[in-house]
């Protein structure tokens, strides 16, 4: 197994909210997300957990302040589910939305990004050893057409299945060529989208295994689709996908989801 000191070796690609490197014309910068404190927005959200039909519940993203660091604002957003229908939303999801806008721009805090996107609540252990001195991934761009957030060689562990994955992790964003018609209440809007693409390969290793060393692949495509001026207003996420050699390895279990904006309310 490569040591963790290999980190310092690694190539990392970051996208920043300051850099433009296309001319495809799109949607400007205001249109990715409302910034008045205590806008809202409500998504009906469809779990689809293999063999069971899907679960279908509400989840609410509240925008709860905002604050500005070093000339730049971010919008600091928490999410709660309303598991069980009542209306209340006492479920707090455990990871926040934290937005930087910049020109022609939507990023999230890395932090954010990291806890939704890579490590899925803790079920991939790979805050501390993700070696970049970017401070925002770049999630949305009005005038690139693709880019990549991260292709890193990376030591980390699966906590929860004792696995240890010695591989290379790679975020992709692209822009959606086409646009999408969604429904908000009665009314109709032109959304755009864009499509990140998780990508990690490497060699598995979990102790007390006959074999235990092992090719293993994980892959999963989320897709957000944004209205001017609204925000998201969909999102879809595939299911954590996995393939290696060994039939008797365990993995985590991400579901797909989608999540469908029904109502929003942007705070003068």
């Amino acid at each position: 197994m490569k040591k963790l000191l290999l980190l310092l070796s690694a190539v990392v690609i970051m996208a920043s909210c300051s850099d433009d490197s296309s001319t495809n014309p799109s949607i400007d910068d205001k249109s990715f997300l409302m910034t008045n404190v205590g806008s809202y927005w409500i998504y009906e959200t469809t779990s689809y957990i293999d063999e069971f039909p899907p679960v279908t519940y509400l989840d609410s993203l509240n925008l709860d302040s905002k604050s500005k660091l070093n000339g730049t604002n971010i919008y600091y957003c928490t999410m709660h589910s309303d598991t069980n229908n009542n209306g209340n939303y006492e479920e707090k999801v455990n990871s926040n939305y934290d937005f930087v806008l910049g020109a022609n721009k939507l990023c999230l805090t890395k932090e954010s990004f990291i806890d939704n996107f890579i490590s899925f609540g803790g079920e991939f252990n790979v805050k501390t050893v993700l070696n970049w001195s970017e401070e925002y991934v770049r999630i949305g761009d009005a005038k690139s057409k693709d880019w990549t957030i991260l292709s890193q060689d990376v030591l980390f562990e699966l906590p929860k299945h004792k696995v240890k994955i010695d591989g290379n992790i790679k975020v992709n964003v692209s822009k959606v060529d086409t646009t999408r018609i969604i429904n908000i209440g009665n009314t109709e809007y032109i959304a755009y989208g864009f499509e990140l693409k998780l990508d990690i390969k490497g060699q598995a290793e979990r102790e007390g295994f006959t074999n235990p060393f092992y090719p293993v692949t994980y892959n999963m495509e989320t897709v957000f689709w944004f209205v001017d001026g609204i925000g998201p207003v969909l999102i879809e996420k595939t299911k954590l996908k996995h393939t290696t050699t060994n039939t008797s390895a365990t993995f985590p279990i991400i579901n797909a989801k989608n999540s469908v904006l029904i109502r929003y309310n942007n705070t003068n």
